[in-house]
């Protein structure tokens, strides 16, 4: 089985991260299923 690895980075407006998150749920949620997948992790510090 090949092993595939993505990652990104994506900054949104100050206060619109839960906006942003909400969004994108659905395809979150279908995304969490596939055995080994980890997905949105939010930093907690502003840069």
């Amino acid at each position: 089985m090949t092993t595939v690895a993505v990652m990104a980075r994506v900054r949104v407006k100050h206060g619109m991260g839960d906006d942003y998150l909400a969004a994108f749920a659905p395809l979150l949620n279908e995304a969490h299923k596939e055995p080994g997948t980890v997905l949105s992790h939010r930093a907690t510090v502003e840069q």
